[in-house]
């Protein structure tokens, strides 16, 4: 049972967005502290009157208990995965700031050199689209061996890149 009810934490974790899966937990937490108060509440009652069967409510209480175990369990690992994250997103900020180390060069007009170069959306990134030999762009941030296309030419008239767009300086050249 135990197995199972951490299979399904653990899937949850993989498929969810983690703060509405801390949200969630903590409702759950608050709604077991709760149920586990009317427990006790009713545990003291039971004890008082003397009448009735305490073994129910014990079970009841210690199944809350487990629960509640299960859930700060599941909090703190989410706390983790999320410092995780966190560190992980400010070492690729680090990296791309190494990278642009020599980044404003000033307003430069360049032109493709070949056919079919390709555009990517970041330094090393994913492909983008494909340009044409000749298609002119403007740019004033060059890193390394890659030049940032700030802007370009549609129907013979200048467009500011609406995205990031990044092209190899091997396949431009200077105008």
């Amino acid at each position: 049972m135990k197995f199972i009810i951490l299979s399904l934490v653990v899937v949850s974790f993989l498929y969810s967005d983690e703060m509405k899966i801390m949200q969630s937990a903590v409702k759950e937490i608050s709604l077991l502290r709760v149920n586990y108060e009317k427990c006790v509440s009713q545990l003291s009652d039971a004890k008082i009157g003397g009448h009735e069967d305490l073994s129910e409510y014990k079970s009841l209480l210690e199944k809350e208990k487990e629960k509640n175990t299960l859930l700060e369990a599941k909090i703190k690992m989410l706390s983790a995965t999320a410092a995780v994250k966190k560190e992980s997103k400010k070492e690729s900020k680090k990296k791309e700031k190494e990278i642009r180390s020599d980044a404003n060069t000033g307003a430069n007009a360049f032109r493709i050199r070949n056919d079919n170069v390709v555009i990517y959306d970041a330094i090393e990134g994913k492909e983008l689209e494909k340009w044409e030999k000749s298609t002119s762009f403007t740019s004033n941030v060059k890193a390394k061996n890659w030049i940032k296309i700030t802007g370009h030419f549609v129907d013979h008239k200048w467009r500011k890149s609406t995205k990031d767009m990044w092209v190899k300086e091997a396949e431009a050249v200077q105008r």
